[in-house]
């Protein structure tokens, strides 16, 4: 049976459209990528028949330092959106070890009126040990409005931590 995000049942015979474009530009020192997607509704009497979200992306690497920053969008089939920008810091302290922070904000503003915050900062290690395979680890936190827990619209999996550390090793295909 179908689900949406409220976790009710839908109608079973549901015939979404989806559409998705993607764009990125890579030239020395500076990358930019741009996404969007839209779903439609292809249901009776569904409350809307619409959703979509677009995101936007840029680097610089300047050698010594690289910095970021992007911004989504994301209209919700119930017409709330939840708005997010970063920015981001990353520094080689070695020809292997490479550190980074990051540092989030969000909205989302409910159709009713209502506006719920959230914001969020990491902090990231990275080993090289060859061309494709690295070790890391990351520490990160969050906070969000009450209001948002455990909903569609929280910036953090439902019942996760408002802080995490993570170690792991990456290989590159």
């Amino acid at each position: 049976e179908a689900v949406d995000l409220d976790n009710s049942a839908l109608n079973d015979d549901i015939n979404d459209r989806a559409y998705f474009a993607a764009i990125a530009y890579n030239n020395g020192g500076l990358k930019l990528a741009a996404t969007y997607d839209t779903t439609s509704y292809q249901v009776e009497n569904a409350d809307t028949d619409s959703g979509n979200e677009y995101m936007l992306a840029a680097s610089y690497n300047f050698g010594p330092v690289a910095i970021g920053a992007g911004y989504d969008r994301t209209k919700f089939f119930t017409q709330d959106v939840r708005k997010t920008w970063r920015v981001t810091a990353a520094a080689p302290i070695t020809a292997n070890d490479t550190i980074g922070l990051s540092y989030s904000r969000g909205s989302v503003d409910i159709d009713e009126g209502e506006t719920y915050k959230a914001k969020g900062w990491g902090l990231s290690y990275s080993h090289a040990m060859s061309k494709r395979t690295n070790v890391y680890a990351t520490y990160g936190q969050m906070s969000q409005d009450n209001e948002l827990n455990n909903t569609k619209y929280s910036f953090a999996l439902a019942d996760s931590y408002e802080r995490a550390f993570r170690v792991g090793m990456r290989h590159f295909f």
